[in-house]
């Protein structure tokens, strides 16, 4: 049976980067961040280091990037118009919560009308506290709890972003005193079990190490071109990875956590006094 499921990426990037091997018939996706600033003069430090001359500019390319990036799946990504944090200094969207709320329920409704069965909503793991990512996960997270009381109880699993990966990895085994430099290859998973026992300790124990998947050649293939779909990000994303981010070994294997459900994450997260997190910064 095809799997049903609801992927939220941050930017229009990051499901195709880390979890492209869910995204099969009868996955939808959603881009959080696709909103395009009003100012056509605004130009932000990111998107220069990008060769911009318009952060608005840059960001409906963004979109349509994203829409070219998931064509050959057959999938066209539900873009809102909520802005990247570089665009919203100090400040988090108003209506996430509110428009993550009605799109969960309204796959649960759609699931239902279908005749019910297994579904799931992935989210982003939050690897780097990347805040636009952890704004996702916790809201995410918290919408699911609150809708437990309804009936409304997906799987949830964590992806793990890429290439962020690959720093959590490096910074785990310099930290742990196993190695001196970074290491640009995502085929460690001790430092994930860390991650999730520390960040996630009910929603993941018993299972703190993520599952792997590893696609198939035809399957890597397909997504680095997907991956190259996104060319506005390309060189500089590959630039803070030393030139390993199309690395065929690293695209091929995607590591993810399946929760124990949304009581269990919420709880965490009410204990680390995450919830709601909101921010802006980091790498895209």
């Amino acid at each position: 049976m095809t799997a049903r499921r609801l992927v939220f990426s941050p930017h229009a990037d990051d499901a195709v980067l880390s979890c492209y091997g869910a995204l099969g018939p009868g996955t939808e996706v959603v881009t959080v961040f696709a909103g395009a600033p009003a100012d056509p003069a605004l130009l932000t430090d990111w998107d220069r280091s990008l060769g911009a001359t318009s952060s608005r500019e840059l960001a409906l390319e963004r979109r349509a990037e994203d829409l070219r990036s998931f064509a050959p799946l057959g999938l066209v990504p539900e873009q809102w118009a909520h802005l990247d944090g570089q665009y919203r200094p100090g400040e988090a969207p108003q209506r996430l919560r509110a428009d993550m709320t009605v799109r969960v329920r309204a796959a649960a409704e759609a699931v239902t009308a279908a005749g019910g069965g297994e579904w799931e909503v992935w989210l982003p793991a939050g690897l780097l506290t990347h805040p636009d990512h952890v704004m996702v996960r916790d809201t995410g997270l918290t919408v699911c709890a609150e809708l437990a009381d309804e009936g409304v109880r997906p799987a949830l699993v964590l992806y793990g972003e890429y290439p962020y990966q690959l720093f959590q990895i490096s910074n785990h085994l310099r930290a742990a005193g196993t190695r001196s430099g970074f290491a640009w290859t995502n085929d460690h998973p001790e430092p994930f079990a860390a991650w999730a026992a520390e960040q996630f300790p009910l929603a993941t124990a018993g299972r703190h190490h993520a599952r792997q998947s590893r696609l198939s050649a035809a399957d890597g293939a397909a997504k680095e071109a997907a991956i190259r779909a996104h060319a506005s990000q390309l060189d500089v994303m590959d630039r803070q990875v030393h030139g390993q981010l199309l690395n065929r070994r690293n695209l091929r294997l995607e590591h993810w956590w399946p929760l124990h459900g949304a009581p269990a994450a919420a709880s965490d997260l009410n204990a680390a006094g995450t919830a709601g997190t909101a921010g802006t910064g980091g790498v895209r």
